[in-house]
Order: C-alpha cells, then sequence, then structure tokens
C-alpha cells in the first residue's frame, strides 16, 4: 500500500516539474564594470547601392578614368559555433572591444563565461539551435566558454 502512495506522489511530482515554466536567468550587476558589454544579435537588411558612373566632365573625352580610394574593409566579428561535439574553434584570439558571435549550431547548449581576470562573466546562457549570444570583451584576458551539456570548451584569447 504504501508503495501506492510513494508512486502517486512521485507521479504529481513529475507533472508539477513538467509544467512548471522556468524563468530566464537574470544577469547580476556584481562586476558590472569588469563585465564585457552583451550586444543583442540581429540580422540587418541587405541594401545594395548601385555604384555611380563616373560625372563626364567636358573635354575630358579621351583622359583615362581617375583611380577611386577604396574604402578600409569592415572587420566582421569572430564567430564560434557550438556543436554537439564541442566548439568550432576551440580557440580564438581577439581584440578587445572585438565582437565574438557565439552561434548553436546543433542542439540545446547551456553555456558558463569566464574570464581570467574578470570572473564570472555569465553563467546561464542558454543557446536553442541556432540561437546565438554576442560576446564583447573589454578588457584582455582569457575568457574560457564552457558548454556543461556537451562537456567541452573553448578559449577566447582577448589581446590588447
Amino acid at each position: 500500500m504504501k508503495l501506492y502512495y510513494i508512486l502517486g506522489i512521485l507521479a504529481m511530482l513529475v507533472l508539477a516539474g513538467c509544467t512548471a515554466q522556468t524563468a530566464e536567468p537574470q544577469a547580476t550587476d556584481n562586476n558590472a564594470a569588469d563585465a564585457p558589454a552583451q550586444v543583442p544579435t540581429a540580422e540587418a537588411p541587405s541594401l545594395e547601392v548601385p555604384p555611380e558612373a563616373p560625372a563626364e566632365v567636358p573635354g575630358d573625352e579621351g583622359a583615362a578614368p581617375a583611380e577611386e580610394d577604396e574604402a578600409p574593409a569592415v572587420a566582421s566579428g569572430t564567430e564560434i559555433l557550438v556543436t554537439a561535439t564541442g566548439f568550432d574553434p576551440e580557440e580564438v584570439t581577439v581584440k578587445v572591444g572585438d565582437s565574438v558571435e557565439i552561434r548553436s549550431a546543433q542542439g540545446l547548449h547551456q553555456l558558463i563565461i569566464s574570464g581570467d581576470k574578470s570572473g564570472a562573466i555569465d553563467q546561464g546562457v542558454r543557446l536553442e539551435e541556432g540561437a546565438s549570444y554576442t560576446l564583447v570583451p573589454e578588457k584582455a584576458e582569457n575568457i574560457r566558454l564552457y558548454d556543461v551539456i556537451s562537456k567541452k570548451d573553448c578559449q577566447v584569447i582577448v589581446e590588447e
């Protein structure tokens, strides 16, 4: 008889646990000045601008076209993919202020992010498949990304 009561209580606990909603982790403000800024990612719309035709100057028909100064290339951020087998790449080197996008390429991942100088940066990064998290380091240090689910880690080396 006791066995039926225990099984009934366990069944109720399982049902209650399955229906409970979990709250998103709240950011703590312990070391806000030392922690890297988190920047939400959103895809910007693609805007194509047609190249302008060079203006014709009267009396300049035979002259060679003037060379245009090329704009410097804008550096894109670094991307780290998280899969069931770990991180790709397992180590990256970035500069202070560069953005590092951490994207779940496969499955669910729970990340703990910590720096060797700033301590715990974020202990509750939950990434569903396709979701991403952007890390912007604010000082030179070594940052470790650890996936609780796959038990793999990644090293982000931040230089001045």
